[in-house]
């Protein structure tokens, strides 16, 4: 697990300059954009807004949506170096990733170093090793049962800590959170967790 390369964002419009800063000089490549959370909540991400920093950032970018295929081919993710999945409906997001057996493709190259993971909100919470105590902010009832998250880290990750409308809702949420999900990470819209290397650190813009 030395090998990932994950970045964990509350909110990534809101963490683009500290995402920039640490792909600054790095090869980046082509980028695999997964809007499914959104979607599962209605919404699509815009692309001046979600988009078009990745390509500032000199990434190529691909939208792919796992709610609208059967399944994914293996070797598909071979010819992508990074991976983004948007917020939006945790829930929703894991049922289709696992349907499409897309869950273990993206499980696996990430683990091995070979693909950059990349997840704001809901992507973030997917990223934990189970995505259960979400289901106070999320619809689980958009999710088939199966709560299992990739655990690219080993604690929960709290969301949206300062969020003008969520703020509030995950404030209280936090003690319940801590009691029944264990280690709990609370995150602000503008924070970033990076895992490079087998080193893990929070950052934050004024750290750069």
């Amino acid at each position: 697990m030395n090998n990932m390369t994950v970045l964990l964002a509350s909110d990534l419009s809101n963490a683009f300059e500290t995402v920039r800063s640490f792909f600054a000089g790095r090869v980046t490549g082509n980028l695999l954009f997964v809007p499914t959370a959104a979607i599962g909540e209605g919404w699509y991400p815009v692309d001046a807004e979600d988009v078009q920093p990745f390509r500032d950032m000199g990434f190529t970018v691909t939208m792919f949506d796992a709610s609208v295929v059967d399944t994914v081919s293996s070797g598909f993710l071979d010819q992508y170096q990074g991976i983004y999945i948007s917020g939006g409906n945790t829930f929703f997001l894991l049922k289709h990733l696992k349907r499409t057996g897309f869950f273990d493709m993206i499980r696996d190259a990430v683990l091995a170093g070979k693909l950059v993971y990349m997840g704001s909100s809901a992507g973030s919470v997917v990223a934990t090793p189970d995505i259960g105590y979400a289901r106070e902010l999320d619809d689980p009832s958009l999710g088939d049962g199966d709560n299992t998250g990739f655990g690219f880290v080993d604690y929960s990750i709290l969301p949206h800590m300062d969020h003008e409308t969520f703020g509030p809702i995950v404030t209280v949420q936090l003690a319940a959170w801590k009691s029944s999900a264990g280690e709990v990470r609370p995150m602000r819209d503008g924070q970033v967790i990076i895992l490079d290397g087998g080193l893990e650190k929070m950052i934050t813009m004024a750290d750069l």
